[in-house]
């Protein structure tokens, strides 16, 4: 979906106005602004990635209202969240991911010491489809002992 987003978000945003949606309507509209500031800033910007930038954002943002106590807030964002989360890569599973970390470490004889390397060519090679902190985690766990 990395070159369709867009237009995608606008089909939506057609169903969810027919439908009354008002509220998946201002979340389709959020995004569809932050793909556009994104592109506005940089031409060739990535829809994925300004959509990506946008859920971090939301995500980050959820413990504050949780230490506000808003509970109608909360509920809020984490509905706002789903909506967004529509629209990111699908996520690959511990096992896809514990595979492909297996096979960028013994491709290139990955160290503990070279975990900063390791962790680069992971990301570039997952690409939206799984949390840096998950990736780092099981990323520890395969060079320990190296």
């Amino acid at each position: 979906m990395a070159g369709a987003i867009k237009p995608e978000i606008q089909r939506q945003m057609k169903e969810a106005l027919k439908a009354r949606e008002s509220e998946r309507l201002g979340v389709l509209r959020m995004i569809l602004a932050e793909i556009n500031n994104a592109q506005l800033h940089a031409a060739d910007a990535d829809e994925a990635e300004a959509v990506a930038a946008y859920h971090k954002r939301l995500v980050k943002a959820r413990p504050d209202f949780e230490r506000a106590a808003d509970v109608a807030r909360l509920a809020a964002l984490d509905r706002e969240i789903a909506i967004v989360a529509e629209f990111l890569p699908a996520q690959l599973s511990d096992a896809e991911l514990e595979g492909l970390i297996e096979q960028v470490v013994a491709g290139h004889n990955f160290t503990q010491r070279d975990f900063g390397k390791a962790m680069k060519e992971v990301m570039s090679q997952v690409s939206g489809q799984a949390d840096g902190g998950r990736v780092s985690q099981i990323l520890k766990a395969k060079l320990a002992g190296r």
